[in-house]
């Protein structure tokens, strides 16, 4: 018997274990197969929340985490909504989510996916202390600032390398704001000295709303859309002009990492 309603789906499988990562801290592989670790995080939960222990997705289970799963994750609707706004189809918007962050706004313990970039902390201090000072601390955290990319970690580390940033630069007198531009945040990895342009009057306003909801991390995605390069990469979206829309979105380098074939191939499956 499975412990998932005959209703429930591979993608809403998903959702309900990314859950009951953040929940349990069950660290589960989110891949939509409802196994014998899933149903032992579901069992978690349940007694966490002093419901029955029935290894189930009954009513009563749902009725406590279904609120949480339709607050913080993206929805069809919520899709199909920017979509319209941008005027394309939801497989578009679906491409580029899947291609930044293989569609998880979210680490499994429930704080934003971020990707700490040390050269952006290096170029924003160069406006803010001497090149004597940036070049020390250079040669005592080359992994954090430095004029070259790189140092990525991933997961669970970006947010150390962030918070050891921010350590960095309060004890030098720097605001800890600028280690929150200098990282990526949230579905569509959008740079946080990019706040503006994604609808925020600060670095601080835009982090604290990128924690708080995929829906907001895809509204950010459709302001920034729409307030740069004059709409150039909406319209480089509308075409499926997936070179241009890459080099507006990742720079001119976008090919190193064959970016805009990634979003061919990504667009192609899942509307294939």
């Amino acid at each position: 018997m499975s412990a998932l309603p005959p209703n429930i789906n591979t993608a809403k499988a998903k959702l309900i274990q990314r859950a009951l990562n953040e929940k349990t801290g069950a660290n589960l592989v989110v891949d939509g197969q409802f196994g014998p670790k899933s149903v032992s995080a579901l069992c978690v939960y349940q007694s966490k929340n002093h419901l029955s222990v029935t290894s189930l997705y009954d009513a009563a289970t749902q009725a406590y985490l279904e609120p949480f799963i339709a607050q913080k994750y993206l929805t069809l609707a919520a899709y199909q909504k920017a979509a319209q706004r941008l005027g394309v189809d939801v497989a578009t918007v679906q491409t580029v989510c899947q291609v930044e962050t293989s569609g998880a706004g979210f680490l499994n313990d429930g704080r934003c996916a971020i990707l700490f970039e040390r050269h952006q902390l290096y170029r924003t201090l160069q406006t803010v202390m001497s090149q004597a000072q940036l070049n020390q601390l250079v040669a005592q955290y080359p992994n954090l600032i430095n004029p070259d990319p790189g140092g990525y970690l991933g997961g669970t580390q970006e947010w150390d390398r962030l918070n050891q940033a921010e350590a960095i630069l309060q004890q030098h007198g720097a605001a800890p704001g600028l280690a929150m531009r200098s990282a990526s945040w949230g579905l569509f990895q959008i740079m946080g000295y990019y706040y503006v342009h994604a609808g925020y009057k600060s670095v601080e306003d835009y982090v604290a709303a990128m924690a708080v909801s995929e829906a907001n991390q895809l509204d950010a995605f459709c302001d920034f859309l729409e307030d740069m390069n004059a709409g150039g990469m909406i319209t480089a979206l509308r075409a499926r002009d997936w070179t241009s829309f890459a080099i507006q979105y990742n720079g001119k380098n976008q090919s190193q990492n064959n970016y805009d074939g990634r979003l061919a191939g990504t667009y192609k499956s899942l509307t294939s």
